[in-house]
Protein backbone atom coordinates (compact mmCIF):
# COMPACT_ATOMS: atom_id res chain seq x y z
CA UNK A 1 0.00 0.00 0.00
CA UNK A 2 2.76 2.67 0.84
CA UNK A 3 4.69 1.60 -2.12
CA UNK A 4 1.31 1.85 -4.26
CA UNK A 5 1.30 5.72 -2.90
CA UNK A 6 5.04 6.09 -3.78
CA UNK A 7 4.53 5.02 -7.08
CA UNK A 8 1.67 7.55 -7.86
CA UNK A 9 3.39 10.35 -6.20
CA UNK A 10 6.00 9.88 -8.31
CA UNK A 11 3.73 9.48 -10.88
CA UNK A 12 1.44 12.96 -10.07
CA UNK A 13 5.20 15.12 -9.92
CA UNK A 14 6.61 13.97 -13.24
CA UNK A 15 3.31 14.46 -14.88
CA UNK A 16 2.53 18.05 -13.41
CA UNK A 17 4.43 20.57 -15.25
CA UNK A 18 7.29 22.92 -13.40
CA UNK A 19 6.34 25.81 -11.74
CA UNK A 20 9.92 27.40 -12.47
CA UNK A 21 9.74 30.74 -14.06
CA UNK A 22 11.62 30.60 -18.01
CA UNK A 23 14.85 31.66 -18.03
CA UNK A 24 15.12 35.28 -19.81
CA UNK A 25 15.31 34.93 -23.81
CA UNK A 26 16.80 37.71 -26.37
CA UNK A 27 16.36 37.69 -29.71
CA UNK A 28 19.36 37.16 -32.18
CA UNK A 29 19.35 39.01 -35.46
CA UNK A 30 18.37 36.03 -37.12
CA UNK A 31 15.27 36.19 -35.07
CA UNK A 32 16.08 32.66 -33.17
CA UNK A 33 15.79 32.95 -29.38
CA UNK A 34 18.72 32.35 -26.77
CA UNK A 35 19.13 32.57 -23.15
CA UNK A 36 20.72 35.78 -21.88
CA UNK A 37 23.99 35.03 -20.51
CA UNK A 38 25.16 37.82 -17.93
CA UNK A 39 27.17 40.65 -19.06
CA UNK A 40 30.66 40.59 -18.58
CA UNK A 41 32.71 43.53 -17.77
CA UNK A 42 34.85 44.94 -20.46
CA UNK A 43 37.68 44.15 -17.97
CA UNK A 44 38.86 42.56 -14.67
CA UNK A 45 38.30 44.43 -11.36
CA UNK A 46 41.99 45.95 -11.15
CA UNK A 47 43.57 46.07 -7.71
CA UNK A 48 43.21 49.54 -7.63
CA UNK A 49 39.52 49.42 -8.08
CA UNK A 50 39.20 47.15 -4.92
CA UNK A 51 41.46 49.34 -2.96
CA UNK A 52 38.88 52.60 -3.62
CA UNK A 53 36.16 50.30 -2.78
CA UNK A 54 37.50 49.30 0.45
CA UNK A 55 38.83 53.02 1.12
CA UNK A 56 34.73 53.73 0.92
CA UNK A 57 34.42 51.18 3.13
CA UNK A 58 36.98 51.83 5.53
CA UNK A 59 35.54 55.92 5.38
CA UNK A 60 31.65 54.56 6.76
CA UNK A 61 33.36 52.52 9.59
CA UNK A 62 35.27 54.97 10.80
CA UNK A 63 32.74 57.31 10.93
CA UNK A 64 30.38 54.95 12.69
CA UNK A 65 32.92 53.72 15.36
CA UNK A 66 33.28 57.38 15.60
CA UNK A 67 29.80 57.21 17.19
CA UNK A 68 28.86 60.08 14.78
CA UNK A 69 26.66 58.41 12.74
CA UNK A 70 25.11 54.88 12.94
CA UNK A 71 26.41 51.72 11.63
CA UNK A 72 25.11 50.60 8.63
CA UNK A 73 24.97 47.03 9.96
CA UNK A 74 22.47 47.66 13.05
CA UNK A 75 21.37 51.38 12.51
CA UNK A 76 22.46 52.13 15.92
CA UNK A 77 25.29 54.20 17.29
CA UNK A 78 27.88 52.63 18.92
CA UNK A 79 31.43 54.18 19.86
CA UNK A 80 34.69 51.85 19.50
CA UNK A 81 37.78 54.80 18.88
CA UNK A 82 40.37 51.49 18.81
CA UNK A 83 38.04 50.33 15.92
CA UNK A 84 37.99 53.57 14.33
CA UNK A 85 42.00 54.41 14.93
CA UNK A 86 42.36 50.98 13.12
CA UNK A 87 39.66 51.91 10.43
CA UNK A 88 41.70 55.47 9.97
CA UNK A 89 45.01 53.95 9.55
CA UNK A 90 44.08 51.31 7.33
CA UNK A 91 42.85 54.49 5.09
CA UNK A 92 45.91 55.94 5.49
CA UNK A 93 48.15 52.86 3.95
CA UNK A 94 45.56 52.98 1.14
CA UNK A 95 45.41 55.87 -0.01
CA UNK A 96 49.47 55.97 0.19
CA UNK A 97 49.29 52.92 -2.17
CA UNK A 98 46.94 53.82 -4.34
CA UNK A 99 48.47 57.60 -4.31
CA UNK A 100 51.66 55.65 -5.84
CA UNK A 101 49.69 53.65 -8.76
CA UNK A 102 48.71 57.09 -9.62
CA UNK A 103 45.28 56.97 -8.53
CA UNK A 104 42.72 60.44 -7.58
CA UNK A 105 42.47 60.04 -4.03
CA UNK A 106 41.84 63.74 -3.31
CA UNK A 107 38.48 63.06 -1.84
CA UNK A 108 39.45 60.31 0.80
CA UNK A 109 42.39 62.67 1.77
CA UNK A 110 39.66 65.42 2.51
CA UNK A 111 37.58 62.35 4.25
CA UNK A 112 41.05 61.13 6.24
CA UNK A 113 41.49 64.79 7.47
CA UNK A 114 38.36 65.00 8.43
CA UNK A 115 38.56 61.71 10.32
CA UNK A 116 41.43 62.51 11.92
CA UNK A 117 40.46 65.74 13.57
CA UNK A 118 37.16 63.98 14.57
CA UNK A 119 38.94 61.19 16.52
CA UNK A 120 40.89 63.80 18.08
CA UNK A 121 37.99 65.27 19.35
CA UNK A 122 36.39 62.13 20.18
CA UNK A 123 39.56 60.89 22.17
CA UNK A 124 39.77 64.35 24.04
CA UNK A 125 35.75 63.54 24.94
CA UNK A 126 36.59 60.26 26.21
CA UNK A 127 39.51 61.30 28.43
Amino acid sequence: MVREREQSQAKKETQEPSHSPAPPTATTPEGASQTEAPSKPNRPLQVSDFLMLTSSTLVTKAWAYLGLVSHPETGQIHKDLKQAELAIDALDQILTLLKAAGQNVQEFEFQLTNLRINYVSQKEKSS
